[in-house]
């Protein structure tokens, strides 16, 4: 017994010593996974790095070839000397006016090659393209009158006044807005090659129309009016979808976002009211205006809208199914603003207001880019001759 114990006690001695190296070495290989792992997530940022960079240059470098286009390649004075006309290497021709700092005043997108000579033909410009293909372009057109709708004839369908208007998104249709004062409120649709009335709904409301817009697909007739309800209609069957009431006073502005689920309505009480199309309910809405909200329209695809007001403001909103937040203030307005527009593209908006003055601004920065004065009641006179 004497020698089984020492044995004993140096096997329980080796095992305890076995039991802390394993310990250590579990505790070394977990390190050294941990380190496999951290190199494996810095080899991938490595990478994600190498693609951004890749993917920055490959931006710098097209950056630059577009700039290069943008190389003005010639210049010229209008014919009336009011603006500076350039025509770059993209075939942009621009317009700049002189008397109003040098503002944007209109692009033209020149077809085919870029031009590379510009000169005067008689009171229009021309240029020659580099296959020697000569253009004109008439950059003072005057407006023609197409056609009339309506008027003081007997037979016309329109019941008293004419207060909205917009075409469908193809060009093809016009829907004007209107109504009897206190009395009817009704839409027409127009055929425009066949200049003709195609669709009648004469008490869509029950008070003036202010306020008219097809819906993204033309399908739709989306209405406000002074019966303080905001309306969305079956182009086809006239038949009434959604009837959102909520608003205290006359609506003077209503806008149907392009995912067809959200409709912003403005009015008199100087509220922004969205509405969830799918459920009905009124889904959130925006105060704080000291003075009349008078037009709302939805920009492009997204979901901010254009607002103007009473309070000489034009603004950018942000419109979710919720309550509404401001984007930013467009400065430069003046004036009281009527109603407001947005190009098909959305880049630019424009309002106008009791001065006559119309104001464009870009979207994206909110810059001004143009303003054009009413005509001067001399060339109006002129032009009337």
């Amino acid at each position: 017994m004497a020698v089984v114990k020492p044995f004993l006690r140096s096997a329980t001695s080796f095992w305890v010593w076995a039991s802390f190296v394993l310990a250590w070495a579990k505790e070394d290989l977990v390190k050294a996974d941990a380190k496999i792992k951290e190199y494996q997530e810095l080899a991938t940022r490595s990478d994600e790095d190498l693609k951004k960079s890749e993917e920055a240059s490959k931006q710098a470098k097209e950056k630059v070839a577009e700039d290069a286009k943008r190389l003005v390649a010639s210049i010229e004075f209008s014919v009336d000397g009011k603006a500076v006309v350039t025509l770059d290497q993209s075939g942009l021709v621009n317009l700049w006016s002189i008397a109003n700092e040098g503002k944007w005043i209109e692009s033209h997108q020149v077809a085919g090659k870029p031009g590379r000579f510009f000169g005067r033909v008689e009171q229009k410009l021309g240029f020659v393209d580099q296959d020697g293909i000569f253009s004109v372009i008439d950059l003072k057109r005057q407006w023609t009158l197409d056609h009339m709708i309506g008027g003081d004839l007997a037979q016309t369908p329109i019941v008293h006044r004419v207060s909205a208007l917009a075409f469908a998104p193809d060009g093809k249709l016009l829907a004007s807005g209107g109504g009897d004062p206190s009395r009817t409120g009704e839409i027409i649709v127009w055929d425009l090659a066949k200049k003709s009335m195609l669709k009648h709904f004469p008490d869509i409301h029950s008070d003036m129309v202010n306020s008219v817009e097809f819906s993204r697909d033309g399908k739709l007739l989306v209405s406000g009016g002074a019966d303080k309800f905001a309306r969305v209609t079956d182009r086809e069957t006239g038949k009434q979808l959604h009837a959102f009431e909520g608003h205290t006073s006359l609506v003077l502005g209503a806008s149907l976002q392009a995912n067809g689920r959200t409709l912003a309505s403005v009015g008199a009480d100087g509220e922004v009211k969205v509405w969830n199309l799918v459920s009905g309910d009124r889904a959130g809405k925006q105060s704080g205006y000291k003075k009349e909200i008078t037009s709302i329209r939805f920009i492009g695809l997204t979901d901010q809208a254009f607002v103007t007001t009473g309070e000489k403001k034009a603004r950018i909103l942000r419109v979710p199914m919720g309550n509404p937040a401001n984007v930013r203030d467009l400065a430069g307005a003046v004036d009281v603003l009527h109603t407001g527009g947005v190009s098909a593209g959305g880049g630019l908006v424009v309002a106008g207001g009791e001065s006559g003055v119309l104001r464009v601004w870009k979207v994206s920065d909110g810059k001004l880019q143009a303003s054009f004065d009413p005509p001067d009641k001399e060339e109006v006179a002129k032009l009337a001759e």
